[in-house]
């Protein structure tokens, strides 16, 4: 199983400021997991809803904000689901989810560790 985080994503994070960019990670992380709780919420939703509409937006933004901070894995479960939306298999779609719950709590718990280890 891969890190719910690429070290490379992260690096390239850092060298973006002169300092080594610690506080940058630890604000894109930070920053990441507010947003995707409530993006998680709407995905949510969308299930009880059975709204493929919202849940092809959901996934589209989750897709992008997860690729950006490193949580590769994530990102590609969330481009899946964005993939059978458009081709119109919602229910297929759907099924995504459980996995990307499990995913996400794995990225949460190492996004989380970073911005302990990056507090100043």
């Amino acid at each position: 199983m891969s890190a719910p985080i690429n070290p490379a994503a992260l690096d390239n994070m850092r060298q973006l400021t002169p300092t080594g960019g610690n506080a940058l990670v630890r604000r894109l992380a930070q920053a990441y997991l507010q947003s995707a709780s409530s993006d998680f919420a709407r995905i949510d939703q969308a299930l009880a809803d059975r709204d493929g509409s919202v849940l092809t937006h959901a996934a589209h933004v989750l897709k992008s904000s997860s690729f950006n901070i490193g949580a590769e894995t994530l990102a590609a479960i969330f481009q899946d689901m964005e993939m059978l939306c458009r081709q119109g298999d919602t229910d297929a779609a759907f099924l995504r989810i459980a996995a990307a719950h499990a995913e996400y709590q794995r990225v949460r718990q190492a996004l989380e560790k970073i911005v302990e280890e990056t507090a100043e």
